[in-house]
């Protein structure tokens, strides 16, 4: 079970086209906060994004670097991957 606090807040909104650092982003990203840990638990639980590899310890205790990274990753690959397409979906400036 996926803890929310384990996904930071995007500080992006929704609708305005502009992700971080002024990149272009499509509007619709990136996907609501309840949307996106929907799909990432369900990536979790399957140990894949179509078909790419992720690791995501879902225990908010463990905060070690390596941990972290994994999770961060497994985050960019589903929000990239949002539609359902392999690396169609938002871009990681979206967040």
């Amino acid at each position: 079970n996926l803890d929310p606090s384990l996904v930071p807040v995007f500080s992006i909104q929704a609708g305005t086209g502009v992700g971080a650092n002024g990149v272009a982003i499509p509007k619709t990203c990136p996907p609501s906060r309840s949307d996106f840990i929907s799909k990432l638990s369900t990536n979790i639980a399957a140990g894949n994004v179509l078909g790419t590899p992720i690791t995501f310890n879902t225990n908010p205790a463990v905060q070690d670097t390596k941990t972290n990274q994994d999770r961060a990753t497994a985050m960019i690959i589903t929000l990239q991957s949002f539609t359902g397409v392999k690396g169609v979906g938002c871009p990681g400036a979206s967040t």
